[in-house]
């Protein structure tokens, strides 16, 4: 299930306890939280935790969701990162940017890539 406008992580997280089966899973698309959420981004990493199991992964300016790359916008990637493998440390990485900023986010991403 991906969040899309929610102002806050508390449905989400109510409504994967409730369902309550190990392959339903939170697909957190970090843009979205950024654009639309009244809760901050880590907030919801934090309150989310192994309830993700799958990251879109872009920025924006924070009003609109505009698929970034990492490095253009006003979301703390690197912050960010760190607390997804502290707090959902098997969840998977997507790269959601646009072809031209795909390059760069890899070279952002690569310092977390476990091999």
């Amino acid at each position: 299930m991906e969040n899309q406008f929610e102002l806050n992580s508390s449905i989400i997280c109510k409504l994967v306890d409730k369902v309550n089966l190990s392959n339903f899973k939170v697909c957190l698309d970090i843009g979205h939280v950024n654009a639309h959420s009244e809760e901050s981004l880590i907030n919801w990493i934090e309150n989310l935790g192994n309830r993700i199991g799958y990251v879109h992964l872009h920025n924006n300016n924070g009003k609109i969701d505009e698929h970034n790359g990492l490095d253009k916008g006003s979301i703390e990637i690197s912050s960010v990162l760190e607390n997804l493998e502290n707090h959902s440390p098997n969840a998977i990485w997507c790269l959601e940017t646009c072809e031209s900023d795909i390059e760069i986010s890899y070279l952002i991403l690569e310092k977390f890539i476990r091999l």
